[in-house]
């Protein structure tokens, strides 16, 4: 499992800490190490980019 890293539990965007591939896991995690949440990654995302981890509607602010 990849994983990638939340700094609040309010955010809805995470970053890669590693490559992802399409398919594969990612474990979303807080500063704390607490687990945020596990989602499916569904294109390829290179390490240091956003992930979406909630829905992020048109005009939708993305928080980080």
């Amino acid at each position: 499992m990849k994983r990638a890293i939340a700094m609040s539990s309010k955010d809805n965007v995470a970053t890669a800490l590693e490559d992802f591939e399409v398919g594969s896991t990612a474990k979303v995690t807080l500063p704390s190490q607490e687990v945020v949440k596990e989602i499916r990654v569904m294109e390829k995302i290179p390490f240091g980019h956003k992930l979406a981890i909630a829905e992020i509607k048109k005009g939708e602010a993305v928080i980080k």
